[in-house]
C-alpha cells in the first residue's frame, strides 16, 4: 500500500458558550483536517492546528516526501520529515504538521487491519476514560454554579481558568472548593499569565483549597522559573504550553521543573511520539494528562492513546459533545457518531482505525463557516481585542 495524496481542509465550529481565558475570549474551535489517500482506496483522517504555516508545511514539505511511501512505516516517515531541513528548524510547527498526517496514517492502518488504533498502540488497558470539566473565567458565583452542575453530571475533576484578576482568581478557587467539597479534584490554569513572583504569591494563596496542580503558571520558555516555583511552593506544578516535542519534555524533566505533564499527540508529532513520551514520563515518575482536544478526530486520537497507556491514570482534558453546555462544548460535530460523556466518562470505540466517520454535509457547512468568518486568516488575528489583556497579564 502506498500514499497517493494528502489533502487539507480548514473548518470551524462555534462553542455553545464562549470560554474566557487569561489571554482571550474563545468563541469557536478552528481545525485543520488532514486526509491521506492510498492506492488501495483506504483514506485516513487526522487533525491538527489550523495555522497557515502548518498547512503550507504539509503541502510543500511533507507531502512530496510521503507520496509513494507505505503508510505503515510510521518511524521512517517521522525521521524522514522531522530530521531534515526546513522542518528541523521549527520543531514546534513541524511536529504539529507531521502529527496531522501521522494520525491519518494510523487511521489507515487500523482500517486496513480492521482493528481499532488502540490495539496497535499496545492494546486495551482501559475502556472507560475519566474526563475533566473545563470551566472558563467568570464571576466566582458563575463558576461556582457551573462547577456544581458539572459534579451533578458525574465529573470528578474540574479545571478552572484564572489569570485575569489576582483577587478574583483566588475567590473563584475558594468558591468552587466550598461548593463541591473535598472529594472533587481541582486543576488551576492561568495559561502563562503570571511572572514568577506573582505565581508564587497566587499559588500560596490557593494552596489552602488543595488544587491537584497549577498548570503553566508562567511563560512556557521560562524553565528555570518553573523549577524555582516548583521548589518554592507546596502545590504540584503542571506544564502544558511548554511541552512541545519529546526533547523539550526531557529538558523539563532534567531541570525538575514539573510534577504533571499536560500535552497531546499534535504537540508531540503524532501518536507514536506520544507513546514514546508516555514511556519517558513513566520512567521519570511524571503523570501525563491530555491537553484539550479540539475536533472529534483529535478527540478519537487522544482516546486511543489513553486507552492503550497504563500510566495515564488521571482525568483528561477531552472535548466531546455534551448536552448541558457546561464547559468547553462545541455546538456541533463533523463526524457521524461523536464521543459522548456519560457520568464523567467516555468509552473508547471498537471500530476500525480511529473509529470515526466524516459527515460530509456538516464538513462542507463548517468549511464555509470558516471561510466566511476568517477568510483564511489565522486564529490569533481574529481574537477579540476588547477582552485580550497584554501578555503576560501580571
Amino acid at each position: 500500500m502506498k500514499v497517493t495524496d494528502i489533502q487539507t481542509i480548514s473548518y470551524a465550529i462555534p462553542l455553545k458558550k464562549p470560554i474566557r481565558m487569561s489571554s482571550h475570549l474563545w468563541r469557536e474551535i478552528s481545525v485543520l483536517l488532514v486526509k491521506v489517500m492510498t492506492d488501495e482506496g483506504i483514506e485516513g483522517f487526522g487533525e491538527t492546528y489550523c495555522f497557515k504555516a502548518i498547512d503550507v508545511l504539509i503541502h510543500n514539505q511533507i507531502k512530496p516526501l510521503l507520496v509513494g511511501e507505505d503508510p505503515f512505516d510510521i518511524e521512517r516517515m517521522i525521521a524522514h520529515c522531522l530530521n531534515r531541513f526546513p522542518l528541523i528548524e521549527r520543531p514546534d510547527i513541524s511536529t504539529s504538521a507531521m502529527a496531522g498526517v501521522e494520525i491519518a496514517c494510523w487511521d489507515i492502518i487500523g482500517k486496513f487491519l480492521r482493528l481499532p488504533v488502540y490495539k496497535l498502540l499496545g492494546g486495551c488497558y482501559r475502556k472507560r476514560i475519566p474526563i475533566t470539566c473545563f470551566l472558563g473565567i467568570g464571576t466566582p458565583d458563575e463558576v461556582r454554579k457551573d462547577a456544581m452542575t458539572a459534579v451533578q453530571q458525574g465529573f470528578r475533576t474540574i479545571k478552572l481558568k484564572v489569570g485575569r484578576n489576582p483577587e478574583e482568581d483566588v475567590e473563584i478557587v475558594k468558591a468552587v472548593r466550598e461548593e463541591v467539597g473535598d472529594q472533587i479534584m481541582l486543576r488551576i490554569d492561568p495559561n502563562q499569565a503570571w511572572f514568577v513572583p506573582t505565581a508564587i504569591r497566587q499559588i500560596r494563596k490557593m494552596a489552602r483549597y488543595d488544587p491537584q496542580y497549577v498548570e503553566q503558571p508562567i511563560p512556557r520558555w521560562d524553565i528555570n522559573g518553573l523549577a524555582h516555583i516548583r521548589k518554592t511552593v507546596d502545590v504540584p506544578i503542571g506544564v502544558c504550553e511548554g511541552a512541545v516535542t519529546i526533547h523539550r519534555v526531557m529538558e523539563l524533566i532534567r531541570r525538575e521543573a514539573l510534577d504533571f505533564l499536560s500535552t497531546d499527540p499534535v504537540r508531540m508529532g503524532g501518536l507514536l511520539q506520544a507513546k514514546k513520551l508516555s514511556g519517558i514520563a513513566e520512567a521519570a515518575g511524571i503523570p501525563v494528562v491530555t491537553h484539550i482536544s479540539k475536533g472529534d478526530i483529535q478527540t478519537a486520537a487522544w482516546l486511543h492513546w489513553i486507552a492503550s497507556t497504563p500510566s495515564m491514570n488521571y482525568s483528561h482534558d477531552i472535548s466531546p459533545l455534551v448536552s448541558s453546555g457546561i464547559g468547553r462544548v462545541r455546538a456541533d460535530t463533523i463526524v457521524t457518531e461523536p464521543a459522548k460523556i456519560e457520568k464523567g466518562y467516555v468509552e473508547i470505540s471498537d471500530k476500525p482505525g480511529l473509529g470515526v466517520e466524516i459527515d460530509e454535509d456538516k464538513l462542507r457547512y463548517y468549511t464555509r463557516y470558516y471561510e466566511e468568518k476568517y477568510k483564511g486568516a489565522e486564529m490569533e488575528e481574529k481574537l477579540d481585542k476588547q477582552v485580550s489583556p497584554p501578555y503576560p497579564l501580571y
